[in-house]
C-alpha cells in the first residue's frame, strides 16, 4: 500500500528515539524504583520494581493492512472457527510485567483499609497509582530525589509525528470516527466524526442489504442504521455478544474494569459468533468486500501521497541524513 514506506520510516525513527530515550532515563528509573521498594519495605508493605517500559511516542500503523475485521480464507472454517478466539479488553496478561502483575495482586489481597494505608504510603493521597495524588510518600521522595523522568531526554519528534498524524487522518475517512474523546462527568464517550469515503458508504450500503437477508436474528438495527459500518459492525456484535446470546446494550457509557462480563467483551467461539460471522463472510462474498475496500483504501492512499509528496519526501530523506550522522 502506498502509506507503507512512509509509516515504515517513521517506525523505525519512533523506535529509536524510543531507545534513546530508555539509554538515557534508565539509570534513574531503576534507582527510582529500587527506592520505592525501599521505602515501601520500610513502611510495612511489599513493593516488585518494575523494569522501564519502552515504547515508541506516537502508534504507527504498518501500513500493510486494511481495517476489515479477519475472517478465515474459506466458509468451512469460518463455520468451524467464527471470528476466532479474543481475550477480554479488561485485562490483556502480556500487557503486564511480572512485577506490574505481582504489585496488583498484592495490592488486591490487602484489606480495603489496608489499601488505603498502602496508597498513603506510596503516594500520600487515595489512589495506590497516582504519582500526582496528595503530598508526601515514596513516590514523592523519589522525585525529589531522581527529578521528573520525562525530562530527562528530550527531541524534536514533529518531523515524523506529523505526516503520520495526516496520514492517519487520511485513513479515519474509511472508517468515520477518530478516538473518542471522554466526557468525564459523566463517564460518556464522544465519538469525534469525520465524513466516510462516499465509495465505502456505497459498498457498505451493499454489504448491509445483504445482511438483512441473511434471516440472522441479531443486529438488524445496525445492518438498518441510515449508514452501515461494514463487517465491523458484525464484528462488534459477536464481541458483545455473550455465551446465552445476549448482547451487550449500545452505550456511550465508560464501563470500569468488571463490569462487563468476558463473555461480551472478547470472542468466545460460541455458536451466536459462528452465526454472524458466516452471514458476514457470505455477504462479503456476495459484494466481493475485500477486495473493492482495498481498491479503495490504494486509490486513498495514492491521491494523498500525491497531493503531499513533498513533506513525505522530506520525511524519508531527513531519516535517512540522521542514519548517516
Amino acid at each position: 500500500m502506498p502509506f507503507a514506506e512512509y509509516f515504515g520510516v517513521a517506525s523505525q525513527a519512533a523506535a529509536k528515539d524510543a531507545a534513546s530515550w530508555a539509554e538515557a532515563v534508565g539509570p534513574a528509573w531503576t534507582a527510582r524504583q529500587d527506592y520505592l521498594a525501599s521505602c515501601m519495605e520500610k513502611a510495612g508493605f511489599e513493593y516488585h520494581p518494575v523494569e522501564l517500559p519502552v515504547s515508541e511516542s506516537v502508534q504507527i500503523p504498518s501500513g500493510t493492512e486494511v481495517a476489515v475485521p479477519w475472517l478465515a480464507g474459506s466458509r468451512e472454517l469460518v463455520e468451524e472457527h467464527g471470528y476466532g478466539l479474543s481475550e477480554p479488553a479488561d485485562f490483556l496478561p502480556g500487557m503486564m510485567s511480572d512485577a506490574e502483575r505481582k504489585n496488583l495482586e498484592y495490592v488486591e489481597s490487602l484489606s480495603p483499609e489496608g489499601q488505603g494505608e498502602y496508597s498513603r504510603a506510596m503516594t500520600g493521597g487515595e489512589d495506590a497509582y497516582s504519582a500526582a495524588a496528595g503530598d508526601g510518600g515514596c513516590v514523592v521522595q523519589a522525585d525529589l530525589l531522581y527529578g521528573a523522568l520525562e525530562s530527562a531526554a528530550e527531541w524534536d519528534d514533529s518531523w515524523y509525528v506529523e505526516p503520520v498524524q495526516g496520514m492517519v487522518a487520511a485513513l479515519e475517512t474509511l472508517t468515520g470516527s477518530t478516538v473518542a474523546q471522554v466526557d468525564f462527568e459523566t463517564m460518556t464517550a464522544i465519538p469525534a466524526q469525520v465524513e466516510r469515503d462516499q465509495r465505502l458508504k456505497e459498498l457498505d450500503a451493499e454489504w448491509a442489504s445483504c445482511m438483512r437477508r441473511s434471516g440472522l436474528s441479531r443486529g438488524a438495527e445496525l445492518w438498518s442504521a441510515s449508514e452501515p459500518l461494514g463487517p465491523v459492525a458484525a464484528f462488534g456484535l459477536a464481541i458483545s455478544t455473550g455465551a446465552d446470546g445476549s448482547v451487550l446494550p449500545q452505550s456511550d457509557k465508560i464501563y470500569q474494569a468488571g463490569e462487563i462480563p468476558a463473555d461480551q467483551q472478547s470472542l468466545i467461539g460460541s455458536q451466536y459468533e459462528v452465526e454472524i460471522a458466516v452471514a458476514d463472510f457470505d455477504c462479503r462474498a456476495e459484494t466481493d468486500y475485500l477486495v473493492r475496500y482495498t481498491k479503495i483504501q490504494f486509490d486513498l492512499e495514492t491521491d494523498y501521497v500525491a497531493a503531499h509528496r513533498e513533506e513525505l519526501e522530506k520525511l524519508v530523506a531527513t531519516w535517512q541524513q540522521r542514519q548517516s550522522d
